[in-house]
């Protein structure tokens, strides 16, 4: 999983475990009023935030996603990851690419089975 550059900048030795390949991340970097300053890391709130992203992202069903982070309701799961969701359904259209891009090409827009066209 990626790091947020806070997340990166705040990393101090003590946080890196060579021999169990493990990074605890325990504070983040952040400017505030034009000063650094270091400050813990979210709480349980921005890990149940993570998880249902990633959950999204692995396209995970939000009925599922919402017994996952036991939301009261669908409506509750939808509603606040709203943006994740669009940006999910926009990466899978995209990535479809465009199917009526042969026409007018030539090409009959057949596809085979077998691979032998």
């Amino acid at each position: 999983m990626g790091l947020r550059r806070g997340e990166a900048l705040g990393l101090a030795w003590a946080d890196v475990d060579l021999e169990g390949a493990r990074v605890t991340i325990r504070q983040a970097l952040h400017r505030v009023d034009g000063q650094l300053k270091l400050d813990q890391v979210k709480t349980v709130r921005d890990v149940r935030h993570s998880c249902a992203t990633l959950l999204f992202t692995m396209g995970v069903q939000p009925a599922t996603v919402q017994r996952i982070l036991r939301h009261s309701s669908i409506t509750v799961t939808t509603g606040t990851y709203v943006e994740v969701i669009e940006a999910v359904q926009r990466h899978a259209l995209d990535s479809m690419g465009n199917p009526f891009a042969h026409i007018g090409d030539g090409s009959t827009g057949q596809l085979s089975s077998n691979g032998s066209d």
